[in-house]
C-alpha cells in the first residue's frame, strides 16, 4: 500500500527538520505488514539527553525536561526559551522554527525569573503522584510569553490574577543515573527591596 503523503525530498530529509506520521509499529503502515511504502527510509535517531557537562555536576540535579532550564550551583536558574532573530516573538521551551513568520534563525534566551499570573485553576482530582488540591496557572513575562506551571508556597485560596509570582526549582525524582531530575514551579514572589 502507498502513503497518502509522498516521502520527503533529499533535501528535506538531510536537514532533520522533516517530520512523519507516527504508525501502530505492531501492524505497520498498511494495518497488515510491516514494510514501509517504497521511498521511506528509516526514522531519524530519537534525541537523546546529554549526559555530564554542567547541568549533571549541579547541586540541584539535571533539567526533567532537557533544554528547558538553565540550572545554577546554587539551586537558582532561569527557564529557557527561543528569540526569533527574524521578527522578534519569544517561544517557550526553546524551538527550532519561529511560529510566527516560519524562520529558523532563533537564538536560546533565558527568560526573567518573575512575572504576572494571567489565570489558574486549581485542580482537586488528580493522578496519585500530586496531593490535591493545587494551582495550575499561566504566568505572562516581560519577554512576551506565557508559560503554565505549578503554583506552590500559598494556599489556593490566596491566588489573585495580576499577582507576581518567581521562578522556583524543586526535584522532581530521579533518572536511571541517579541524577536528581528538577522542575520548575512558581510561587508568590518575595516583596522588592526597592
Amino acid at each position: 500500500m502507498q502513503s497518502d503523503h509522498p516521502p520527503p525530498s533529499a533535501e528535506a530529509a538531510a536537514s532533520g527538520k522533516w517530520r512523519r506520521y507516527l504508525i501502530d509499529a505492531t501492524t505497520g503502515w498498511d494495518g497488515d505488514s510491516t514494510e514501509r511504502p517504497d521511498g521511506w527510509g528509516d526514522p531519524p535517531p530519537v534525541p537523546r539527553r546529554r549526559k555530564g557537562g554542567p547541568l549533571a555536576e549541579s547541586a540541584v540535579g539535571v533539567s526533567f525536561r532537557p533544554g528547558e532550564l538553565e540550572i545554577h550551583s546554587d539551586g537558582t536558574g532561569k527557564l529557557l526559551g527561543s528569540r526569533c532573530r527574524r521578527c522578534g516573538s519569544h517561544f517557550f521551551p526553546v524551538r527550532e522554527a519561529c511560529a510566527g513568520c516560519l524562520s529558523d534563525d532563533l537564538e536560546t534566551v533565558r527568560f526573567s525569573t518573575r512575572g504576572t499570573l494571567y489565570t489558574f485553576s486549581v485542580v482537586h482530582q488528580s493522578t496519585p503522584a500530586f496531593e490535591v488540591p493545587y494551582a495550575l496557572g499561566y504566568v505572562d513575562f516581560p519577554e512576551g510569553v506565557r508559560i503554565m506551571g505549578q503554583i506552590t508556597g500559598c494556599e489556593t485560596e490566596d491566588l489573585r490574577i495580576g499577582m507576581t509570582l518567581e521562578l522556583t526549582l524543586e526535584p522532581w525524582g530521579e533518572d536511571e543515573e541517579g541524577n536528581t531530575l528538577t522542575g520548575y514551579r512558581f510561587r508568590p514572589a518575595e516583596v522588592d527591596d526597592e
